[in-house]
């Protein structure tokens, strides 16, 4: 099993050698279509839009989230702003927090910190505000099975710590990336903790179709 950070349903991680940001995402316009296969949707089809202009990228997945995106001189991708088009809310980031670091190596976790502001998408108002801690590694490779046929992936981790006025909120993402078609699964686990609630916890995955 791949209890050890990676797909559980998959193989067990193998070692990786190092990979730059470009290795795995090469950013352009396309449309992607994915399969949800875990979560509220499963069995659905979501599809991603990525679109370029003369800020980076502005990232759309259909009915869930939206993503303004570039990349650093040195290499990096990072995310300014993140839509949540579910919850209805614009979580802004100062510095824009690191998506892939320019290099990327088994051991070698890229840490950093921002301020976040959360807006409500109806009216543009100011929710909360907080701090968002971050991890992201590269934790190996590993066989993954999708729609779209199986792909020897490399392995990201993140994990950020949401600590907003009303609310603690710890996301973790883990994604495969293959260098010929970049990400090929996607699984999202969120623990929410509201001030005065008990936590509650939601999963969701989509794999390339």
């Amino acid at each position: 099993m791949g209890g050890d950070g990676g797909f559980p349903d998959e193989g067990p991680l193998r070692p990786a050698s190092p990979v730059t940001s470009s290795d795995l995402a090469r950013p352009r316009d396309v449309s992607i279509v994915y399969k949800v296969t875990l979560g509220q949707d499963a069995g659905r089809d979501r599809l991603l839009i990525v679109q370029g202009d003369d800020q980076g990228w502005l990232a759309t997945l259909t009915g869930w989230n939206r993503l303004r995106m570039s990349r650093t001189a040195l290499g990096a991708v990072q995310t300014h702003f993140e839509e949540d088009l579910v919850s209805q809310v614009r979580v802004e980031y100062d510095p824009p927090v690191t998506v892939l670091p320019a290099r990327l190596a088994v051991g070698q976790p890229f840490e950093g910190e921002s301020s976040v502001r959360v807006f409500s998408l109806h009216d543009g108002s100011l929710r909360t505000r907080g701090t968002c801690r971050y991890r992201v590694e590269l934790i190996g490779r590993q066989m993954i099975t999708t729609p779209a046929g199986r792909f020897d992936a490399y392995i990201v981790r993140t994990r950020r710590h949401m600590k907003l006025s009303l609310a603690d909120a710890i996301i973790t993402w883990t994604d495969a990336y293959d260098p010929k078609r970049g990400q090929v699964a996607h699984r999202l686990v969120k623990k929410v903790r509201l001030l005065g609630f008990l936590p509650t916890q939601s999963m969701r995955e989509m794999r390339l179709k």
